[in-house]
């Protein structure tokens, strides 16, 4: 009996205090956003679809592409670059059947980007990728 409150007690503390770090902590960052996936740009580039019922200000009429006869629409471009991923996702995988998310600082810019020729919406400053 002893022993099971004792053990109890371990994991309390245990679970208190973050696992004592070993637990998988999120970035410091300003957002993040569910995303699909949809394929690679250029180096560093990835071109995303935003998952969202509704349209945000920020998407217009422009923001749409069809890929393999497949319209996507509220897309973006992120720029990931794996040094500059927190610790806890240097390894990172993106799934083009699951929603990623992804972690964010600073704001979306519209911008045009290497090899696109028309403006769309970048975030350039990702910390962490699930």
């Amino acid at each position: 009996m002893r022993n099971t409150i004792l053990y109890g007690l371990i994991l309390v503390s245990f679970a208190s205090c973050n696992g004592f770090g070993l637990r998988e902590k999120k970035p410091n960052r300003d957002g993040s956003v569910s995303c699909f996936y949809l394929r690679e740009a250029q180096e560093n580039y990835h071109l995303f679809s935003k998952l969202s019922t509704r349209h945000s200000e920020f998407f217009n009429d422009s923001d749409t592409v069809t890929i393999d006869g497949v319209l996507y629409d509220e897309l973006f471009f992120a720029k990931i670059i794996k040094e500059d991923l927190h610790k806890n996702f240097n390894d990172y995988n993106l799934n083009p059947t699951f929603p990623n998310l992804l972690y964010y600082k600073g704001s979306f810019e519209r911008k045009k980007i290497p090899g696109e020729d028309r403006a769309f919406l970048v975030l350039e400053e990702i910390v962490g990728v699930e």
